[in-house]
């Protein structure tokens, strides 16, 4: 939750020493909160998926939002796309 909201954060958890050595794919950030013996109910089993890809932003979706100032989030250029614009093409490009 605290990496979508405030989305400097993920850099910081993608320099910790425990990530940079598991990689930052989905997978690997995944495998770090791996619940030994407790398989855990499907409202765990979502959430730890979502936050693996909230973080490990394969579709960089997140390095697009943290690159552009808060009071940029909203404006609209002329002859450049805009980051609601450029998010919207990420979205159908995938």
């Amino acid at each position: 939750m605290l990496t979508t909201r405030y989305p400097g954060l993920r850099r910081l958890f993608l320099r910790c020493k425990k990530v940079q050595r598991a990689g930052n794919s989905q997978d690997m950030i995944s495998a770090l909160w791996v619940r030994v013996g407790c398989p855990g109910d499907r409202e765990w089993l979502f959430f730890w998926r979502f936050a693996a890809s909230c973080i490990s932003d394969e579709r960089k979706v997140g390095a697009m939002l943290e690159d552009t100032p808060p009071p940029q989030l909203g404006c609209v250029y002329i002859g450049e796309l805009s980051i609601i614009e450029r998010l919207l093409v990420e979205s159908q490009c995938k």
